[in-house]
């Protein structure tokens, strides 16, 4: 009967062995770039309000192409983010089209700017500044619950590593 038992506990610690190491493999091959994708992406956010701030004072209207050039390279690490990140697609959809939005109206705020349309810049500020608080929230609380989602498999793999420790010297 013991080595009955001895067997049964080597397949579940070889079967564990490999669920830790799938583990730490989602774990480098999930999270990391998910994270720092997220992380590029608020980069990219901030870069682009300063673009568009520069529009407005400088009165540059390259500025413009540029912020719509971070704005798509944003959407592609959200699209690599849906890829890559199962079940998170619609949370990912929400983002990009909360990046998108931003970008919209930032464009037609700082471009009413540039040509002195006179329409209702209060209105058009407010909704700019709205959208850009919407992506900026919504991005920061996918970030905490990616990076939180990130420590419980880690620490799931580290409980499972330490239940095969004692298990093994018991």
């Amino acid at each position: 009967p013991g080595h009955r038992d001895l067997h049964a506990f080597s397949a579940y610690s070889v079967k564990k062995e490999i669920q830790g190491s799938a583990q730490l493999a989602a774990i480098k091959d999930l999270y990391f770039p998910v994270l720092q994708r997220l992380d590029a992406n608020i980069v990219r956010i901030d870069k682009m309000e300063e673009l568009y701030i520069q529009v407005v004072v400088a009165g540059d209207r390259d500025m413009i192409t540029k912020a719509a050039d971070l704005s798509s390279q944003g959407d592609k690490a959200f699209a690599e983010i849906s890829q890559l990140y199962p079940g998170k697609e619609g949370q990912v959809a929400h983002l990009r089209s909360d990046l998108k939005s931003y970008q919209e109206l930032a464009t037609k705020t700082s471009s009413a700017f540039l040509d002195q349309t006179g329409g209702d810049m209060e209105a058009l500020t407010g909704s700019m500044n709205k959208a850009l608080a919407a992506v900026r929230a919504d991005l920061a609380a996918f970030r905490k619950a990616s990076y939180d989602e990130f420590v419980a498999t880690l620490a799931g793999s580290e409980h499972d590593a330490h239940v095969r420790l004692f298990m093994g010297l018991a």
